[in-house]
């Protein structure tokens, strides 16, 4: 069945088929349930949110990094 549905799904155009995953994406974001982690998933879960929790985020804002490429390629 995933066959027919991919084969079905690539006869579309570009848009279309972005709008598909869109589509499909959000039935699954609407579903609440619980997704089945593994242990080995499950604990470095834990891990990361006590290390948020901990340290705070980490990260760059989109204007920061931009910035550092902009930089770092010469334009």
């Amino acid at each position: 069945m995933a066959d027919i549905l991919l084969q079905s799904a690539l006869k579309l155009s570009k848009a279309e088929r972005i709008l598909l995953v869109e589509q499909i994406w959000d039935s699954i974001a609407a579903q609440r349930d619980n997704l089945d982690l593994t242990a080995g998933q499950m604990t470095e879960l834990r891990r990361r949110v006590r290390r948020l929790r901990k340290t705070g985020p980490r990260g760059s804002d989109w204007a920061s990094v931009k910035k550092r490429l902009t930089h770092r390629s010469g334009s």
